[in-house]
């Protein structure tokens, strides 16, 4: 059974609010979250034709699947789009959200949505029941270490430990001064 879409509103409200009733300091999770999910986020309008082009070829090309997602586009999937099955439908219609998404939000508001309702490890929605799950009480200023570990559990939808990946994630994050 799907939730609803009030209900995911309703949780994605009720999250951001708990993130800021914490007092939980959310910029080197931003930081890092554009870094290694979406770095051309704050230039696009809620989507990515690079990304997009990418997953067409991945499809096409019936290679593994690449991720063509925006942080907009991950947004209005979490809030919005129950059935994953249709992947097509799915597909456009997240894409047109995304743009409207994108000129009803800010780009601040929409990384503050984005870490306080997106799945961090299954079962477990948002920065605070994240810190939460994984160490048992509320981080109100995370490290760049404590923020690179949960921001790779958003980007690792299968929940292994892919240590190379993270290796080389890291190596670039210090390339780049992150």
């Amino acid at each position: 059974s799907f939730p609803t879409r009030r209900s995911s509103d309703l949780r994605a409200k009720l999250a951001k609010y708990e993130t800021s009733r914490q007092n939980i300091n959310l910029d080197n999770l931003k930081k890092l979250l554009i870094f290694i999910e979406d770095k051309e986020f704050k230039e696009h309008i809620g989507i990515s034709y690079k990304g997009i082009a990418r997953g067409m070829r991945s499809i096409l090309l019936t290679t593994s699947k690449a991720g063509g997602s925006t942080i907009t586009q991950q947004i209005v999937r979490t809030l919005f789009i129950y059935d994953i099955h249709k992947t097509y439908r799915r597909k456009i219609i997240e894409i047109l959200l995304s743009i409207w998404f994108n000129k009803v939000s800010s780009k601040d508001e929409q990384l503050e949505i984005y870490l306080s309702a997106v799945r961090f490890e299954k079962g477990v929605f948002g920065i605070t029941d994240a810190m939460k799950y994984f160490w048992n009480k509320f981080v109100k200023e995370p490290t760049n270490a404590q923020s690179f570990f949960l921001i790779e559990r958003v980007s690792n939808i299968k929940s292994r430990l892919l240590i190379n990946k993270i290796v080389q994630t890291i190596d670039n994050a210090k390339q780049n001064n992150i």
